[in-house]
């Protein structure tokens, strides 16, 4: 029997390897042909490969990855609203940022500069925010691409020296209002927002009215969270310098007295659900109308309905609220944080049930407010 020569090792893997990339060739090819015949445009393959997060020359739209980023901070923050949509309040400091050419308008009586951040306008603290997905009162989820550095204040420029002859313009709001970073919100809208990765924003539901001719129960727990307020120890303390400030008046006898505090002492009074737990909560605010040189009376309290009764939380003195607007528990702990507005809107501001201010929002105001 006669035998073949030996066929070398190398000339083998030569001709194998060789086979491959013949064979990568064709199905590249035939890919081709078959994606002309069709239309669909083919791509090579590609690597999954490690992203640097160094700035680079791209659009702030320009992913990452496609997965959530997680968020830099999990604070609570206040949501800006302007004709270009609405904008979420980052925790980043705007002083880190130059002005330039903006957008001037004027929404709802508010003076505010829009400044478009481009990708080499970011600092690191502020591309850490893209692709972070961030929870809107709670109830709506929207991730943030884009970032602005927007400029607020309101009032009458005739008080300002920046502002020219024809009224406010650009340069006068960036040099007397106050700059927020924000970033862009695709399509929800609301007062506040927070990380998505975050522990979640709990909001409370409004009360339903009961019909004027059919009191319900809730109006009897109303009634007596207002009664238990007005006769609480910080009432009572709000009162004696009230009526201190007043031994100067014209006529300060007790009958006065006591007819000028009903006619200052504005109560208002709100009622929310929890919606874990279906508890009621009622929030009473004692107040006088704002006026320069009006009486400093500003005092809450806040109640957890239980059977016929109520649980009282706290009874505390305020400096700034002006109004509650909603219960909301920003913590877990199932007691809600008060959302308020200041005396001169749109300040915004969280509080603990004790006062503390947890986050605030505050629009400068130029002007006499009186």
């Amino acid at each position: 029997m006669q035998l073949r020569d030996s066929f070398p090792l190398r000339s083998y893997l030569g001709l194998s390897l060789l086979g491959v990339g013949f064979g990568l060739v064709g199905a590249v090819g035939g890919a081709t042909v078959a994606a002309k015949s069709t239309g669909v445009q083919a791509s090579a393959p590609t690597l999954d490969l490690a992203i640097s997060r160094e700035p680079v020359a791209l659009s702030t739209r320009t992913r990452v990855n496609t997965e959530a980023a997680e968020a830099p901070s999990d604070q609570v923050g206040f949501v800006i609203s302007t004709k270009q949509g609405n904008w979420f309040v980052l925790p980043v400091d705007a002083t880190k940022f130059d002005h330039h050419d903006g957008h001037l308008e004027d929404h709802d009586g508010i003076q505010q500069v829009i400044e478009p951040l481009r990708a080499r306008d970011l600092t690191p603290e502020l591309r850490a925010w893209r692709d972070v997905k961030v929870s809107v009162r709670g109830a709506c989820t929207d991730t943030l691409h884009d970032f602005a550095l927007i400029t607020q204040l309101a009032g009458d420029p005739g008080y300002s020296e920046e502002s020219g002859p024809e009224g406010w313009n650009a340069k006068a709001v960036q040099a007397q209002g106050t700059a927020y970073v924000a970033a862009k919100l695709e399509h929800c809208e609301g007062t506040y927002a927070r990380a998505a990765s975050a522990m979640p924003i709990v909001a409370f539901t409004p009360s339903q009215p009961s019909q004027p001719s059919q009191p319900s129960q809730t109006d009897a727990h109303v009634a007596l969270a207002e009664k238990t307020l007005l006769a609480s120890a910080v009432a009572r303390d709000v009162r004696a310098a009230f009526v201190h400030d007043q031994t100067m008046a014209a006529d300060s006898t007790q009958p006065a007295l006591e007819k000028l505090w009903k006619e200052s002492a504005e109560v208002h009074s709100i009622v929310m659900s929890d919606p874990r737990t279906h508890a009621d909560w009622i929030a009473v605010h004692v107040s006088a109308e704002f006026s320069c040189g009006g009486p400093d009376l500003n005092f809450y309290g806040l109640y957890r309905v239980a059977g016929d009764g109520l649980i009282t939380m706290s009874e505390m003195k305020s400096d700034n609220l002006s109004e509650i607007d909603a219960l909301v528990d920003l913590d877990g702990d199932g007691v809600p944080e008060l959302l308020g507005s200041g005396w001169l809107a749109p300040t915004h501001a969280f509080y603990s049930a004790e006062m503390e201010t947890l986050a605030t929002y505050e629009v400068p105001f130029i002007g006499c407010p009186c």
